[in-house]
């Protein structure tokens, strides 16, 4: 399983600060009693 990290930002400074970084492949909001941002990460390719 990946490490996970918490934090408590918005859905448009979270997926600001890790386009910054990295290729977003999924984003998504679990709303079950406590609101959950889900992100797919991957390292751009660097040649």
């Amino acid at each position: 399983m990946p490490p996970r990290f918490f934090a408590f930002r918005s859905d448009q400074e979270l997926l600001e600060q890790a386009a910054r970084h990295f290729e977003i492949l999924d984003f998504h909001v679990y709303a079950a009693g406590v609101r959950y941002q889900s992100l797919t990460l991957v390292r751009p390719v660097q040649w």
